[in-house]
């Protein structure tokens, strides 16, 4: 199979925008679309007709006639009309959802995801003095390397436990 089945929404979707994009172009409208071949399709046959000049029997003629007319009109139908539908279809619609895509306003993950008051600038700070060349660093979360250590510990103390439980089966 060459499509999967959560394809063919898209595709539907692109050939309908490719046929509104077809019928904007040529300024007209599916209706007009139709009813204007109907008529080239009858004027073609009318002429085929004529040019033949249709003598003797005339269902033989006729029905050699619309062959002729049909197989005409079939085919400069598929010369005018086809390979502006794949202009649009291929090229013209897929260039007009990258650039729409294009344009679309990345959404700001601040809004959704609250941060801790280290990282938005929140944080309370100490009020005191910094003497001159002096700088320090205070996290909101208390004293950050005795964190590390602590949760480092946590995590050397969780690892040989898990390693211990494995061992105990093996």
């Amino acid at each position: 199979m060459l499509l999967a089945v959560s394809d063919t929404p898209f595709i539907w979707e692109m050939a309908g925008r490719a046929a509104s994009s077809f019928f904007a172009w040529l300024g007209t409208t599916p209706p007009g679309f139709v009813v204007g071949n109907i008529l080239g399709i009858i004027l073609t046959l009318l002429v085929t007709h004529i040019v033949r000049g249709a003598r003797g029997d005339m269902s033989e003629g006729t029905k050699k006639d619309l062959e002729i007319g049909l197989t005409v009109y079939a085919i400069v139908f598929l010369i005018l009309f086809v390979p502006i539908f794949v202009y649009h279809l291929l090229i013209k619609v897929p260039s007009e959802i990258r650039t729409r895509a294009e344009n679309v306003r990345v959404p700001d993950m601040r809004q959704w995801i609250p941060l801790p008051p280290l990282w938005d600038g929140t944080a309370p700070a100490i009020r005191r003095p910094i003497a001159a060349g002096q700088v320090s660093i205070v996290p909101a979360y208390g004293n950050l390397r005795e964190r590390c250590i602590v949760l480092s510990q946590e995590i050397g103390e969780f690892v040989e436990h898990r390693y211990d439980q494995q061992t105990k089966y093996d």
